[in-house]
């Protein structure tokens, strides 16, 4: 391949006819004579003015240099006229160099503007290391060079090579638009210490974008000649975006419905994942390459926003059964614009749900709609078609869509026990399966039959279903909550608060999410959680880690006590739990603790008869933590506290569960006491 400045010694043209080497030969025949420093200055090119002008300097500073001389006093005036005469042409040789240096000033601007440009080999190099501002600076160079020799051209050879060097340009442009694009397209996935790439993309098209704007003012007024322009990279750069984000979308995996029950519940779940991971690192990494006017967070959002829309609408275009079609519309309608999605915490000011338009348009929605009520209908129509003909057939087709109806629930709960294990947040998909259930639960009832033994199988599998994902969700809770409870109870405890408001955070933010579920089963999660989160406490209570002996203390643990359980209570409150019968532990404690050793009794048959369950371990545990760990108070204490359970021959039924029966008490250790 002929670089352009190989192809330029083999044209004639009017620049390369005066050149440099016929100045050079004219000024050797311009010499100064001794007697006169006077240089004739031609017409030359700005390098030659230059060697020029420093020859007058240095003549100059030969001819006004002056020695001091040994003088008598006679001759005083003369040689204070001389060194008059001297600082007179010392500052005139200043001036010289003055001069001398804004020239050569002017011709280094110059210099870099007639610098040749370097051959296609090298920039293709450039732009394979990504020095992409250098790379279009010199195929800007090389362009206008180009033109500058089809204009001078004078046959048909000339003309000839000079296509195949524009040919060559064209390349370069090509090859430097797929580098750019490349690194754009892939911005989402970009190492950040290969950032520098994307800025250097981005400054390119900015100083596209402004030679694209030079150029049309230009041909307003003129016939501006060029090989490519407009080159109308920022366009390119949107399309790019666009195209990227489309991309991200439909490489989501989809599996297919005969693997998994829930593939579209999975697939809702890889979606809203990807959205979230990839405008957290818009926000956080790659508008740090952009300058403030792409306003280049919106600019994905709103790509996002679309391309979901398209996705979406593709989707519920496909044969949908009836619990794909609610998995859809619960995400559309509510997890879309929620915590999860849109207005999750970590997205937050840069996106506002209230400015988002709708996904789809109402009347799409309503279609998916009418699909998931044609699908309830259906099984309704099969039995009620099949009772025409037999009551027999009926019965048969309603066992079989009943059967297979309770194997789906089996299939569908072991992929969610799977899909649980590697999802990085499954409580979204939990709380849409429990709605599933207690949906599907709720119809059934409106289907019952004369076969109530079938009805009662599916019956059973919802909610064994149910109750399995409760314990999942309640768990998961338990296990972020423990850490922060095994702190409680400690010396630091009596004095510091921040373990348990991080444990009151932590709940506050998990539970949000059960507003979602179906009213009666979130109430049946939040009194088990309040009843967990109770008993806990309790448990740290009962390890008899310390003993408050102080009475000043053991009354600060009693008023800690009585507030933090009152705040679990009143969070749960808050959350609709109906665990009622939990409020009076809260007083009962506190009294038990604070009040002195007097009162003990009375205490402890108010606490006894609201909690029948707790035993003398419970007891003991108690009175350890309040101070008494033996001697004569604990044993008539613990004498009081049987003769209250003989006196009780039969035993108190609560008309609840019980609490202290599960609290295991820890054995009396030599810790230290306070």
């Amino acid at each position: 391949m002929d670089s352009p400045v190989q192809g330029q010694a083999g044209c004639n043209t009017p620049d390369s006819q005066d050149g440099p080497n016929n100045v050079r030969q004219s000024s050797k025949k311009t010499s100064p004579e001794p007697s006169s420093p006077k240089v004739k200055v031609l017409d030359t090119s700005p390098k030659e003015q230059i060697g020029i002008l420093r020859n007058i300097y240095r003549l100059s500073k030969r001819k006004l240099s002056f020695s001091p001389s040994k003088s008598s006093d006679k001759d005083k005036p003369s040689v204070m006229s001389n060194e008059s005469t001297a600082n007179n042409s010392q500052m005139g040789i200043r001036e010289e160099e003055i001069m001398c240096i804004a020239v050569q000033d002017q011709d280094d601007k110059a210099t870099e503007n007639t610098i040749a440009p370097l051959s296609v080999m090298e920039i293709n190099q450039l732009i394979t290391n990504k020095l992409f501002l250098e790379a279009n600076e010199n195929i800007n160079k090389l362009e206008k060079e180009l033109l500058n020799e089809r204009k001078f051209a004078k046959d048909d050879e000339c003309h000839q090579k000079n296509k195949i060097k524009v040919r060559d340009l064209h390349l370069l442009h090509d090859a430097l638009a797929k580098q750019i694009t490349s690194i754009i397209a892939n911005s989402l996935t970009m190492p950040e210490e290969n950032s520098s790439h994307l800025r250097s993309a981005i400054n390119v098209i900015d100083v596209e974008e402004a030679a694209d704007k030079e150029w049309q003012e230009a041909m307003n007024h003129s016939d501006a000649e060029c090989f490519r322009r407009p080159r109308k990279w920022k366009e390119l750069w949107a399309e790019t975006v666009a195209k990227s984000v489309k991309e991200r979308i439909s490489n989501l995996p989809f599996v297919a419905k005969e693997q998994k029950a829930s593939w579209m519940a999975l697939h809702l779940l890889d979606l809203q994942q990807t959205i979230v991971e990839d405008l957290k690192t818009v926000k956080n990494f790659t508008q740090k390459s952009y300058p403030g006017s792409y306003n280049i967070f919106n600019v994905y959002l709103k790509y996002y926003h679309q391309t979901v829309s398209s996705h979406l609408e593709c989707i519920q275009q496909k044969q949908l059964e009836s619990n794909d079609l609610y998995a859809l519309l619960n995400w559309i309608i509510h997890t879309y614009k929620s915590g999860d999605v849109m207005n999750h915490p970590d997205l937050l000011p840069e996106v506002n749900v209230e400015e988002l338009g709708p996904l789809l348009d109402q009347g799409i929605i309503k279609n998916i709609m009418d699909k998931y009520t044609e699908a309830l209908k259906m099984i309704a129509s099969h039995l009620n078609e099949s009772g025409k003909i037999s009551k027999d057939l009926k019965k048969s087709v309603l066992c079989y869509c009943l059967e297979e109806l309770t194997n789906f629930i089996h299939r569908y709960q072991q992929d969610l026990k799977v899909r649980k294990q590697s999802a990085s947040n499954p409580l979204p998909l939990l709380v849409v399966s429990i709605n599933s259930y207690t949906a599907l639960e709720e119809f059934m009832k409106t289907l019952k039959q004369d076969n109530d033994a079938h009805f009662g199988k599916v019956d059973k599998t919802l909610k064994n279903s149910v109750q399995e994902l409760n314990k999942i969700l309640s768990d998961d809770l338990l296990f972020q909550a423990l850490p922060c409870f095994k702190k409680l109870m400690t010396r630091n405890w009596l004095t510091c608060s921040e373990d348990f408001n991080q444990l009151i955070r932590k709940t506050e933010i998990y539970c949000k999410d059960f507003k979602k579920m179906k009213q009666a089963n979130c109430q049946v999660l939040i009194s088990d959680l309040h009843y967990q989160f109770v008993k806990e406490y309790i448990i740290q209570m009962m390890k008899m880690n310390i003993s408050w002996k102080l009475p000043a203390r053991r009354v600060t643990a009693a008023n800690k006590i009585k507030e933090e359980l009152g705040r679990i209570s009143k969070m749960y409150q808050e959350f609709g739990t109906t665990a009622s019968w939990l409020f009076p532990v809260t007083q009962h404690l506190f009294e038990f603790i604070n009040t002195n050793d007097t009162d003990l009794e009375s205490k402890l048959i108010a606490l006894y008869k609201d909690y029948p369950d707790i035993g003398e371990e419970h007891i003991s545990a108690l009175l350890y933590f309040r101070g008494i760990s033996r001697g004569r108070k604990k044993s008539k204490l613990m004498e009081h506290f049987s003769q209250l359970e003989e006196t009780m021959k039969e035993p108190i039924k609560p008309s609840h569960p019980f609490l202290f029966a599960d609290i295991k008490t820890g054995p009396v250790t030599c810790l230290p006491s306070f």
